[in-house]
């Protein structure tokens, strides 16, 4: 059997899984220290050479944050991450997610049309991980019973 036709171990798997995590948790990191940089008005090159980037990176950077600041706002992935990374337990990520206050997908109304699109919840965070095999069966199944009832709401809107 050659390199290239063997499976990776469960702990390779595991190990892959959480670098990963890893490196989506630095990338969030990465966008608060910039728009924390760039709000005590540090100059984009300065940030970019603290940063090891390139300057046109920070300024990509700063406009996605401008688009979506949301993109430095905790969420659910962040927490999923944060265990898959090994930062914290499966207790303290259930915890956290069984307690979140989750908002639901939509489909946009624009002068009263439905526009063909679809404006992603917190929800759709977990739906998602779970559908990445970054939490278990038992997991979604848990979370998804404590905020059933928020659900059916939200499927009726």
């Amino acid at each position: 059997m050659s390199i290239t036709e063997q499976r990776p171990t469960d702990t390779t798997t595991a190990a892959i899984m959480a670098n990963a995590a890893q490196r989506r948790l630095d990338k969030t990191e990465m966008y608060r220290l910039v728009q924390a940089a760039a709000r005590q008005r540090t100059s984009q090159r300065k940030i970019a050479d603290l940063a090891d980037v390139s300057q046109t990176e920070i300024v990509r950077i700063l406009g996605r944050l401008r688009e979506h600041p949301s993109l430095v706002d905790r969420s659910p992935s962040e927490v999923i991450n944060e265990r898959v990374a090994g930062k914290i337990t499966a207790r303290q990520m259930m915890k956290e997610l069984l307690d979140w206050d989750y908002t639901f997908g939509r489909v946009p109304i624009v002068n009263g049309q439905q526009l063909d699109a679809y404006d992603p919840g917190t929800w759709d965070e977990v739906e998602s991980a779970y559908h990445r095999n970054l939490i278990s069966e038992n997991e979604f199944r848990e979370i998804f019973e404590r905020h059933a009832a928020e659900l059916e709401v939200a499927a009726k809107a």
